[in-house]
């Protein structure tokens, strides 16, 4: 039996999130969507699912002092990406615990552990 294709579901940080307020989770949203992605995997046992989600207002407010989507080249833009990554896994740790209720089994894994760098340059990020 040939193994089935999986699927990428991508829940949009203003989906999650109200970005006009800086870490703000939408949970009567997130737990919707649990529990629709129980009712799926229950109905069809044989789903494969693979789970992303957006940082929102939690990483989009936390980057914007510090301009991180110009690149990371100072001790101030360090800081910038250790306070952005902070904010991201604080929504993950919310959308992680939430389908974990819902009796959803996820894995929590960072994409900037997917890097592969040198002498301090990225020389590979997979997407």
């Amino acid at each position: 039996m040939a193994r089935r294709p999986t699927l990428f579901v991508k829940l949009g940080g203003s989906l999650i999130t109200d970005k006009s307020s800086p870490s703000t989770a939408r949970p009567e949203v997130i737990e919707r969507i649990a529990a629709e992605t129980r009712e799926a995997l229950d109905s069809d046992p044989g789903l494969r699912l693979l789970l992303g989600h957006g940082s929102g207002s939690f990483g989009h407010w936390a980057a914007k002092p510090y301009s991180t989507r110009q690149g990371v080249h100072t001790p101030d833009g360090w800081r910038g990406y250790a306070q952005v990554a902070a904010a991201a896994a604080k929504l993950n740790g919310i959308v992680t615990a939430t389908f974990l209720a819902a009796g959803v089994p996820v894995l929590s894994f960072q994409p900037s552990a997917s890097a592969r760098c040198k002498d301090g340059v990225l020389h590979h990020l997979n997407t």
